[in-house]
């Protein structure tokens, strides 16, 4: 369990730091907002980060009026 809290550790620190050194952006996905439950409910069903890394990894949603 430790090597994958590693990995994903290591995965975020190369993308922060390709976002302050070079001005990539995180990856991003847009979904209307009728959409959002089914998204998260499969984000939730198949996302192995958020569960191995509880407390540590979050996902996060942005609503626009």
């Amino acid at each position: 369990m430790e090597k994958v809290k590693k990995r994903r550790r290591l995965r975020a620190l190369h993308r922060l730091l390709e976002w302050r050194l070079e001005g990539r952006r995180w990856p991003v996905t847009s979904h209307a907002i009728r959409d959002l439950l089914n998204v998260l409910v499969k984000r939730v069903n198949e996302a192995s980060g958020p569960y191995q890394m509880f407390g540590e990894l979050a996902d996060v949603v942005l609503l626009r009026e």
